[in-house]
């Protein structure tokens, strides 16, 4: 059985953020490092940013679905957390969160996932430090997936 649409749309996102590589136009190297989509295995180690894909809210428009389509709307936040030992961490951040808009801006019709839309909902930067006291900024984007999903008949 397939993965949850939810689960298969964070990993199309991280397929997006994969591409981002410095040696072919981008900013930063970050898709060429740690990208996540699971909280739990997030820890800081040494001075390279890591990325982070989650989901947030997601609601069903039950006007758009039917028996067998649920059409959705998920909330999505990437953040980069960039510790404060490498070289200009804010510089860093400004750069990630630039190339994470650039990634987020292709056309979707052609990845697995069933995507009608992904729109960038806003972005913020923040300092904050780990469970080990190592400080960081993090570059944060949000964004809403539109998802549309066929359910086959239950048995």
């Amino acid at each position: 059985m397939a993965e949850p649409i939810s689960w298969e749309a964070l990993q199309a996102i991280k397929g997006l953020l994969e591409q981002i590589d410095g040696t072919t136009g981008w900013h930063t190297a970050i898709g060429q490092g740690v990208i996540l989509t699971d909280r739990s295995r997030l820890k800081l180690e040494g001075n390279a940013p890591i990325t982070l894909v989650v989901a947030g809210e997601l609601g069903v428009s039950a006007a758009a679905s039917s028996g067998r389509t649920t059409v959705s709307e998920m909330d999505l936040t990437i953040e980069v957390a960039v510790p404060f030992g490498s070289n200009n961490p804010e510089l860093v951040a400004h750069r990630a969160r630039a190339d994470i808009v650039r990634a987020l801006g292709v056309d979707l019709r052609g990845l697995a996932v069933r995507f009608n839309k992904l729109d960038i909902t806003g972005s913020r930067f923040l300092s904050d430090a780990d469970e080990a006291g190592t400080p960081f900024t993090l570059a944060q984007v949000t964004a809403r997936a539109g998802l549309t999903e066929t359910h086959a008949p239950a048995l």
